[in-house]
């Protein structure tokens, strides 16, 4: 029988470097194999039209399983670097050779790889030279040469999130530095209340620890669902599934696969998830549906706070009176132009003596809170002697919304009624509002005002009609 050579050509240089990728991905290719081989520091500086890395791991024992596609330690399986392509795959992409100096166990070698030759060459052969004998402490760096495409030009960019991805390491001590700066782990976003830890197994087998709980008000609103680590980096970044019909807007939890289970957890080939990631958060969400619940009433009570601080706002604005100034060379407005070409100074803004809101509210400010529960009331006024409070019903669909100008229009609606002139104001609760589906009409604004009236004012045919 004959045999058949199906070892890769070395054309398939063209497609990983044309393969879709990011600098980020890519460095981190990088950084796995130093922190794999237990380095406590990596260093990235830049070179001319190059980058040197450099890390004090192990040394380089095994050339082959660095350098050849699809090697690996086959007893060595609870690293990042599992699948023997991640260190050809980024040295690749990024430059056209790389020099790498190695120290192991007293023995420093040598060897240059130029991926232009190889493919003129047709065969996987690099020159290895021979280990000379040189004691010190072991090391390992790498001299990239020929940057690609100017794929260095987002570093800047990509390191605050290299320093996300890399926390486990730099919170256990490790050391990381790109261009002089030193990385610095990310801390646990601060929660409302005590979090919840879980220390479990995963069907008895796999060891995993969470940190789960309720965001503090206003914490990193971009960092929520799971941060999932493994070993010395995050594997899954800001997850959001598993969740069910919950939000997680208010929700953090940081889950460790950790690797000291009878079994270890099953990565994916490019250490962005793994296997069991489906039916782990299954059994995680019995734990933390409590906690969910929490985060969505919590978020809820900080929205509706914004609201009523925006509201408040943009009512006793309107209810002052004051006439906006407009931009010189309008045609209406405060300021105008002399023959001269000289401008005016603008004329004393004065109250709107027309404004019967401001009149009403004179002396008192207006308080907004949306604790009015009464079933199909949009809301109600209280005249207090300090201030007018406005009770408006959170339930009602359009309030639900949370809309700062269409709630403004409905206080502003509530505080009129008793005035018997909204039909000839109702105009400046709209004034500056561009009439678009998410915020309301003049029709949509008399519908809500009907609807906030204590008395049916719909006439026999509307209801014989309905």
């Amino acid at each position: 029988m004959a045999k058949l050579d199906i070892a890769p050509e070395t054309d398939m240089i063209d497609g990983m470097i044309q393969r879709s990728a990011t600098l980020r991905e890519m460095l981190m290719e990088l950084f796995d194999n130093p922190f794999d081989w237990g380095a406590t520091k990596v260093e990235l500086s830049l070179i001319e039209n190059g980058f040197t890395l450099e890390d004090n791991g192990v040394g380089i024992a095994d050339w082959k399983a660095l350098l050849k596609l699809g090697r690996k330690h086959r007893d060595l399986t609870d690293r990042l670097g599992r699948w023997g392509w991640g260190f050809e795959n980024a040295a690749v992409w990024l430059a056209e050779s790389v020099d790498i100096e190695t120290r192991h166990n007293n023995a420093r070698a040598f060897t240059r790889i130029d991926w232009t030759a190889i493919q003129e060459s047709h065969d996987w052969i690099c020159d290895v030279g021979d280990p000379q004998h040189d004691p010190g402490p072991s090391y390992t760096r790498f001299d990239f040469h020929g940057i690609r495409s100017k794929r260095l030009k987002n570093l800047s960019a990509v390191t605050k999130d290299l320093a996300y991805r890399y926390t486990p390491a730099l919170k256990n001590g490790a050391e990381i530095i790109i261009e002089g700066q030193r990385l610095q782990p990310l801390e646990l976003p601060p929660f409302a209340n005590e979090p919840l830890i879980l220390d479990r197994y995963f069907n008895d087998i796999q060891h995993y620890r969470l940190i789960a709980g309720v965001k503090a008000d206003h914490c990193e609103p971009g960092r929520k669902g799971y941060d999932v680590a493994y070993k010395h980096r995050i594997l899954r970044q800001r997850d959001l599934t598993g969740f069910d019909k919950y939000s997680v807007q208010r929700f953090y939890g940081y889950l460790e696969l950790l690797n000291d289970g009878e079994e270890d957890w099953s990565l994916a080939q490019h250490k962005d998830d793994f296997a069991e990631r489906e039916d782990l958060y299954v059994q995680l969400l019995e734990h933390i549906e409590p906690i969910l619940q929490e985060a969505a009433n919590a978020n809820e009570q900080m929205e509706f706070r914004d609201l009523q601080r925006k509201v408040i706002e943009n009512v006793n604005k309107i209810a002052s009176g004051k006439k906006e100034r407009r931009d010189p060379g309008e045609t209406k407005g405060t300021h105008s132009r002399t023959n001269s070409g000289k401008e005016r100074k603008p004329k004393k803004v004065q109250n709107d003596p027309e404004n019967k809101l401001n009149r009403k509210i004179h002396g008192r400010g207006v308080h907004v809170a949306f604790d009015c529960h009464v079933p199909n009331l949009i809301g109600e006024v209280q005249d207090g002697r300090t201030s007018i409070v406005v009770s408006l019903n959170p339930d009602f669909p359009i309030i639900r919304a949370k809309n700062p100008e269409a709630v403004t229009a409905i206080v502003c609606g509530l505080l009129t009624l008793d005035a018997h002139w909204m039909e000839s104001y109702r105009q400046l609760f709209l004034e500056g509002m561009e009439m678009d589906d998410t915020k309301p009409t003049v029709a949509d604004f008399s519908e809500l005002v009907l609807r906030a009236m204590p008395f049916n004012l719909t006439t026999e045919n509307e209801e014989d009609t309905a």
